[in-house]
């Protein structure tokens, strides 16, 4: 996949809003790294403008696009909403722990927004 000069990083971009959104930036001809717990299954949703990728290799993918691609913005939609399976770890971590990983990410690579 050829990626423009520009970027945007969405998390959360296999749920409702976030496919919807990697729609709407589809059309508006913007890149999109997204961030997704499934790498394999969203590889099958392939859009031209988006490359998947997991939390675990985020920062390396960004480091690798930033030798001919500006990081331009981040849309944060990931969450973990505390259901009763959900354990107080995977609830700080999707809500604190990985938030600040994407603001250090956007100081890092001097995002707009």
């Amino acid at each position: 996949m050829t990626f423009l000069k520009e970027y945007v990083i969405v998390s959360g971009a296999s749920g409702f809003i976030g496919k919807h959104l990697l729609e709407a930036l589809k059309k508006s001809g913007i890149s999109v790294v997204a961030i997704t717990r499934d790498v394999i299954k969203n590889n099958s949703n392939a859009l031209a403008n988006v490359r998947w990728c997991s939390w675990d290799n985020i920062e390396l993918l960004v480091e690798e696009l930033s030798i001919d691609s500006a990081l331009i913005g981040i849309i944060h939609l990931a969450t973990e909403y505390g259901h009763k399976t959900s354990s107080l770890i995977n609830i700080e971590d999707a809500n604190v722990i990985k938030p600040l990983k994407l603001l250090d990410l956007a100081i890092k690579y001097r995002a707009d927004i």
